[in-house]
């Protein structure tokens, strides 16, 4: 799962967990949902990390994100939405060894062969 343990199995929560709960503390901020693709500043920072700040395809305005709850979560979104629109059917899905396993799983209920 992907959480963090000690070494007697108990949650263990990273200090910058804490720190974060300490912010959201002071300033009093609400518990609000965010909008349905995301926080937009997430999204774009995520996206210049995952690509680079000063590739062409963030320059030339060539990609879009979205934000999700959980790698499970993005995984099953991303699937869905490649299975939809990839123009290429039947694409096989590669994977790491080792992987969840529920990654192949989500990847077959989308129709992908792993």
């Amino acid at each position: 799962m992907g959480a963090y343990r000690d070494n007697d199995g108990k949650p263990y929560i990273l200090g910058c967990v804490r720190k974060a709960e300490e912010i959201i503390l002071e300033k009093n901020l609400d518990h609000e949902y965010s909008g349905i693709d995301g926080i937009p500043s997430f999204v774009a920072n995520a996206t210049k990390l995952a690509y680079g700040a000063d590739s062409d395809i963030i320059k030339d305005d060539r990609v879009t994100g979205c934000q999700s709850i959980s790698g499970t979560g993005s995984l099953r979104v991303g699937f869905e939405f490649l299975a939809e629109w990839y123009p290429k059917k039947g694409a096989k899905v590669i994977v790491p060894d080792p992987t969840w396993p529920t990654h192949p799983t989500i990847a077959n209920k989308a129709g992908f062969e792993v």
